[in-house]
């Protein structure tokens, strides 16, 4: 029969126990956390082992679930009835409130745009994109683009003043850039353009003071005829490629770590949820969430054991792991972890041919385990090889008592050390390995005052005058064939049960 709180019971076998966490009442049960708040409860796996693991789930049309807890918050997710008006116009649909009404349509990368309640109008900046962008950059160059999502491939590249471009502004590619003074020496020119700066020259009848400078939207010290000392913040410039209020309009934290102003760097900003959220983008919005081991991580940590978070989009999932030797974790509560001994120490037993078996898994009882002999050995060490003494008479002993004799082992820790020994009143006759061969002196046995198979039958001899006393078949099967001998010169005597009559015929 099962224990509280499980159910369950089977006869002549071990039962099969359920624990369904929403009915019972228990440490880990749900004890009504999800009817007060107005929520139901469903419990998945309901092995005994399988603990902390029901969920509460709003009710619809809320689809919030959590795991081991209710819902501090069931939200209702507008998007699901109104999808279709966002899907139809190519775009995705967000809801990023519980409040009604502000669900938006949002223009998929890389179009730009959102509308509350509506599909939005996109707009596609084609200088947003790095591959682009990196055509003009790179020549020292500005690109533009009038952002028209339906007119693509119309991007453009400016030379920057003083520099002119007679043939106009390149499409979709490199202007063709006349500059000035000293940088028309396209040798001078591009020390500046090839690594994405442009080259001017402030004064034409002054030799050596050409400049390269940066290109917006890179900002930086000019060098003076070598190349400037660039850089691109993506979070503090307005650009193109540059975050924007996309991190800020979400309440996040912009960083750019690479702020490389040419392809190496353009767009790797990043969008950092601010604690106690956690989670990162780059070069989008990140998706937040609770840093669960943070909030819950101390339940953990004050049974010795760490906290993992498995799905950083679900809520209520953190987990105890158990630290090693332990093993074991356990869903928003603290694990009971199993620490068996014999993972570590096993070889001292199996390199004797025994086998480690530790009898208490716990962390409060450590150095228990024992080395335990195979059969028919019974013999076990606790943290150490046992010696495996076989009584090899468990074994063979019935060779012995068929025989009526009785089984020694007489090297217990040897094989082969086993004897059949003879019962009284048979000789004291011991064999090795198989029946002993037993005598019966009926002589002796009176002799020495032991038991007999007729009371006074030896001594019958001794008593009529100096008769000897002679057993001529010893054997064990052989009794009551004693004779009375008498002394010479008679020849007489009598056979196992009286003394002689002892005659001499002189004449003879």
């Amino acid at each position: 029969v099962c224990h509280a709180p499980a159910s369950g019971q089977a006869t002549a076998a071990a039962a099969a126990c359920v624990l369904d966490e929403c009915e019972g009442t228990c440490a880990t049960c749900e004890n009504n956390a999800c009817g007060a708040a107005g929520q139901t409860c469903a419990d998945a796996e309901t092995g005994v082992t399988s603990t902390g693991d029901w969920v509460c789930s709003c009710a619809a049309p809320s689809t919030d679930t959590s795991i081991g807890k209710a819902v501090e918050t069931c939200t209702v997710d507008e998007c699901v009835a109104n999808q279709a008006t966002c899907v139809d116009a190519g775009q995705a649909c967000e809801d990023p409130s519980t409040a009604l009404g502000d669900w938006r349509c949002v223009c998929a990368a890389p179009e730009e745009g959102s509308a509350v309640a509506a599909a939005a109008v996109c707009t596609r900046d084609e200088c947003a994109e790095q591959a682009k962008a990196t055509v003009c950059q790179g020549a020292g160059q500005e690109c533009r683009d009038d952002g028209v999502a339906e007119m693509l491939g119309n991007w453009e590249c400016h030379c920057l003043p003083p520099a002119t471009q007679p043939g106009g502004p390149g499409v979709a590619a490199a202007a063709e850039c006349v500059l000035t003074g000293e940088c028309a020496d396209r040798t001078i020119s591009e020390v500046c353009t090839s690594v994405g700066q442009t080259c001017r020259d402030p004064d034409a009848a002054v030799a050596g003071d050409w400049l390269c400078e940066c290109v917006a939207p890179s900002m930086g010290a000019s060098g003076m005829a070598a190349a400037g000392t660039c850089m691109l913040d993506e979070c503090g410039t307005d650009c193109p490629t540059c975050a924007g209020t996309t991190c800020t309009a979400a309440e996040q934290e912009c960083v750019d770590a690479n702020q490389d102003y040419l392809a190496a760097g353009l767009r790797t900003w990043e969008c950092r949820c601010v604690a106690p959220l956690s989670g990162w983008a780059t070069a989008a919005a990140a998706g937040c969430r609770e840093d669960e081991c943070g909030m819950y991580g101390s339940t953990c940590t004050a049974q010795d054991q760490d906290c993992e978070d498995p799905d950083s989009t679900v809520a209520g999932d953190w987990e105890c792991v158990c630290r090693a030797p332990g093993a074991g974790r356990a869903t928003a509560a603290a694990a009971m972890c199993v620490v068996d001994e014999c993972v570590g120490n096993a070889g001292v037993c199996t390199s004797a041919g025994q086998t480690c078996v530790d009898p208490h898994r716990t962390a409060s009882s450590l150095g228990d385990w024992e080395c335990r002999c195979a059969a028919p050995s019974t013999a076990s060490a606790v943290a150490a090889a046992a010696a495996c003494d076989v009584d090899e008479c468990t074994l063979y002993g019935a060779v012995c008592t068929a025989a009526g004799q009785t089984c020694v082992d007489e090297e217990p820790s040897a094989d082969g050390g086993w004897v059949c020994v003879c019962a009284a009143p048979l000789e004291d006759v011991r064999e090795a390995g198989a029946a002993a061969a037993c005598t019966l002196d009926e002589c002796v046995v009176a002799a020495e005052g032991s038991a007999v198979p007729a009371a006074g039958m030896p001594n019958v001899c001794v008593s009529a005058g100096g008769q000897t006393c002679t057993d001529p078949a010893t054997g064990a099967g052989s009794r009551g064939d004693w004779e009375c001998r008498c002394a010479p010169p008679s020849t007489d005597a009598a056979v196992g049960a009286a003394a002689a009559q002892c005659t001499y015929d002189e004449c003879s």
